[in-house]
């Protein structure tokens, strides 16, 4: 017998419904966004940062992201979605050394960045590349989805939104026009957004979030925890609010997506004060409360054990950038 709520909802129409929710919210920001045209030997390393998109245009590229062991060519209609992990590579061929992307670039030319252009010989490849990044209080949900490196075709289908989205993008990244930024960073997140659905719509629930999602008992306690981030759940509450005994709802979440309720809410949290630290004017000790820390010393503490640094070094940065 199916679960359902008590509007008649299956687990998988929650589960799609968080999914849209997630990213409708989400933010993306383009950092910069380029196309490049290289010959060989060309090999660059670049930080992964809050994420990366390449798209290839024409010829083949080594691709490379440390963190996953994933290694591949990508050819012609290839799109690397890179959400996760320290940096990832990418080389025309076999043995090409490669050098970080800051030493081939002047100061504070990051930002403005649009794309290599060499012509010491013959072009060997040519690709979109963006650096961008996410935010939004669905942040840590999406991430939690997902693969560190989503890799799929964005050709199939002249048609499409997706191979529209990236032959728009190829021509806007070529030259500068007013308000350019903006309209780029809005194809981004669409490519971004169609991209993770087209990934969801054509692999298996590998992602123990999603088969959590899909769960009749943990889908529905996961909708309540990003919805009231700020309410002092216990392991106890939780479990009633699944239906389940307090021990057989903890080992059923920790099966399910490997970390304990505690910790998950915690990770939850830790990515919302980040976006909030980021994007508001709110108070450290709004923020705190707002997400059911007693102090500003304990809403502190949690921050740098997750991220190293204060909540207030971490929104000076911020805004820097």
């Amino acid at each position: 017998m199916e679960w359902a709520t008590s509007d008649g909802a299956s687990p998988a129409s929650l589960a799609g419904d968080a999914v849209s929710e997630a990213l409708d919210q989400l933010r993306i920001e383009g950092w910069f966004a380029g196309t490049s045209r290289v010959c060989d030997p060309f090999g660059v390393e670049i930080p992964v940062a809050g994420g990366g998109l390449i798209a290839m245009l024409s010829g083949s590229l080594i691709f490379e992201h440390e963190e996953s062991d994933y290694k591949t060519e990508l050819r012609k209609g290839d799109l690397v979605l890179i959400l996760g992990g320290e940096r990832f590579t990418m080389r025309t061929s076999e043995g090409t050394k490669t050098q970080p992307i800051v030493e081939m670039l002047e100061p504070g030319q990051m930002r403005m960045h649009r794309g290599f252009v060499n012509d010491r010989g013959p072009i060997v490849a040519e690709h979109i590349g963006a650096a961008i990044r996410f935010s939004g209080p669905h942040d840590a949900f999406v991430r939690n989805m997902l693969p560190p490196v989503l890799h799929l075709r964005w050709d199939s289908d002249e048609h499409d939104s997706l191979s529209h989205c990236v032959q728009w993008l190829s021509d806007e990244a070529r030259v500068t026009h007013p308000g350019d930024r903006a309209s780029i960073n809005r194809h981004l997140a669409l490519i971004v957004v169609e991209a993770i659905r087209k990934h969801l719509a054509e692999s298996p629930p590998s992602s123990g979030y999603l088969r959590a999602l899909n769960d009749p008992y943990i889908g529905p306690v996961l909708g309540l925890m990003r919805s009231r981030l700020g309410h002092d759940w216990s392991v106890e509450s939780l479990a009633l609010e699944s239906g389940l005994s307090r021990s057989g709802f903890h080992a059923r979440f920790l099966s399910l997506l490997g970390v304990s309720p505690a910790s998950h809410l915690r990770e939850l949290r830790m990515h919302a004060a980040k976006d909030l630290l980021r994007s508001t004017d709110q108070s450290i000790r709004e923020i705190g409360c707002g997400l059911g820390y007693g102090s500003d010393t304990a809403f502190g503490a949690a921050f740098k054990r997750s991220f190293g640094v204060s909540p207030s070094v971490y929104r000076s940065r911020a805004k820097r950038m």
